[in-house]
């Protein structure tokens, strides 16, 4: 055989072990197929761990702003028991089931630390909205996350825009307007009286741009390496950084918390949840590829903080809210009707 031959017969094995390799690969797909192709059927399983996913996000959330408004603990004590409790949980999971935490290329490294760090900014920006505004709006802004995400995505990574996805932006930009209600935040209002509700709505906006700065890296490396092992990393990153902003703000506050009985295990039960909705978002991510079918589901977590706030909170949502939520709401509709679409082209 030539050496010409050899040449041939290696590239063609090479070429047949990357593919066996990506048919084995849980995360297998291009990242083009990953996030824009709807041609791909829609997986009908992902939609299960989905909606464990919004269940356990909404108890973890409710719980969290309980603690917050009867118990004085603070945001980024919330952000630390998450990180604590989900490491922990990560680690014993990744361990029975024999996968590896460093499985991530060396090269690709910095880029995964770098987002868990943007991760931690994007949690620590939401919990400190939650602390500051109702529990409506906090909720609304966080669902604008996915949609910075595209946004980011478009402008950095070359992703490219649907209509119905254009459509979409658009209202949500629109709802977050209403929700920041510029009329009152230039009204002659004392500006003491307005101080928290300027703080929790740039916590917000950014604690979005963050959270969608993570949620670009994921996509980056969503065929590259296991979702729970990206997510771990994250959680590190909550340990490792929030004590040491718990310590400043402790410096600043009167006095620090007073923890009870009650208190720990809310915080306990916090830290597992937020296992539970890393572990169902990454089995959702690997069931359904393409992302834009599962994110308008999460409106379902506004509509949730609006019964929240009516029967439990009642902190009173403004006409302004209302507004902003609609907006959001035909995000929410675009969605659901495209994934209803699909369902049918499949049938038939």
């Amino acid at each position: 055989m030539s050496n010409q031959d050899n040449i041939l017969s290696e590239r063609f094995n090479n070429e047949e072990d990357d593919k066996l390799a990506e048919l084995n690969n849980p995360n297998y797909g291009d990242l083009s197929d990953i996030i824009f192709d709807e041609t791909q059927a829609i997986n009908r399983s992902s939609y299960r761990p989905l909606f464990i996913f919004l269940l356990a996000t909404f108890a973890m959330n409710v719980i969290a702003k309980y603690l917050m408004v009867y118990c004085d603990i603070t945001p980024l004590e919330i952000v630390y028991a998450q990180g604590v409790v989900s490491v922990i949980l990560s680690m014993i999971y990744l361990n029975r089931n024999d996968i590896y935490l460093f499985s991530i290329e060396t090269s690709k490294s910095g880029f995964v630390l770098a987002g868990s760090l943007a991760g931690f900014i994007g949690a620590a920006g939401f919990y400190l909205s939650l602390y500051h505004l109702n529990i409506v709006d906090a909720f609304a802004i966080e669902y604008t996350t996915a949609v910075v995400a595209l946004v980011i995505d478009h402008m950095f990574f070359g992703g490219n825009f649907r209509f119905y996805q254009m459509i979409g932006v658009l209202c949500c930009v629109a709802g977050l307007v209403f929700i920041a209600r510029p009329g009152y935040l230039l009204s002659d209002t004392d500006g003491l009286a307005k101080l928290p509700f300027i703080v929790g709505l740039i916590a917000g906006i950014v604690g979005i741009f963050f959270n969608g700065v993570y949620g670009g890296v994921l996509r980056r490396m969503f065929n590259k390496a296991n979702l729970l092992v990206l997510l771990t990393f994250l959680q590190f990153a909550m340990a490792l950084f929030a004590p040491c902003f718990v310590l400043i703000h402790f410096e600043v506050r009167d006095r620090p918390t007073t923890y009870t009985i009650g208190s720990l295990l809310g915080l306990l039960v916090v830290g597992g949840l937020g296992w539970v909705v890393h572990w169902s978002l990454a089995l959702t991510l690997s069931k359904e590829k393409v992302v834009s079918r599962v994110y308008p589901f999460k409106y379902l977590l506004v509509f949730g903080a609006v019964i929240a706030d009516l029967c439990g909170f009642q902190m009173g949502i403004s006409p302004a809210s209302i507004a902003g939520v609609l907006l959001l709401g035909v995000n929410f509709v675009i969605g659901v009707y495209y994934v209803l679409c699909l369902c049918l082209t499949v049938q038939n």
